[in-house]
């Protein structure tokens, strides 16, 4: 009776650290990711493309996510969804003549517009936990 009874607690016991684990993974998954709302204000509204990155492209270029607005307005916002959680850097540029990358002068100025945040970050950050965040960034346009 006593091994029968050791059997059934062990059992009892597997399954219960199972639908733990179950739990966790479910809890954890859904934390994961999250969303973040752009908003980029003083825009040149100039039919280009406002190209957006969430991430460390300095650390891990490889896992930046994003996405590429029209430049349609002096206001633009962009909802990014499914963002991987933790601290992520977030990267604007405008994108003025097409060719997906931040061109730069002879003396390293950017020569498309810059997204800064509102503490004058060139690399505002943001916590990704769940739930929507949200960030303004502010358009320089240094050489024009």
């Amino acid at each position: 009776m006593c091994s029968l009874y050791n059997a059934k607690f062990i059992a009892m016991k597997k399954l219960m650290t199972t639908l733990i684990f179950i739990a966790l993974a479910i809890t954890g998954a859904k934390a994961q990711t999250g969303d973040l709302l752009v908003t980029i204000t003083d825009v040149k509204p100039d039919g280009t493309f406002l190209l957006i990155g969430v991430g460390d492209y300095k650390k891990a270029p490889e896992s930046m996510q994003g996405s590429r607005v029209l430049a349609d307005s002096s206001t633009v916002v962009c909802h990014l969804k499914n963002l991987t959680a933790g601290e992520q850097k977030v990267y604007v540029f405008q994108d003025q003549n097409g060719n997906y990358q931040l061109d730069f002068s002879s003396d390293g100025k950017p020569l498309e517009g810059v997204g800064r945040s509102e503490n004058n970050s060139w690399e505002p950050s943001v916590i990704i936990d769940g739930t929507l965040q949200k960030i303004n960034i502010r358009m320089v346009y240094l050489t024009q």
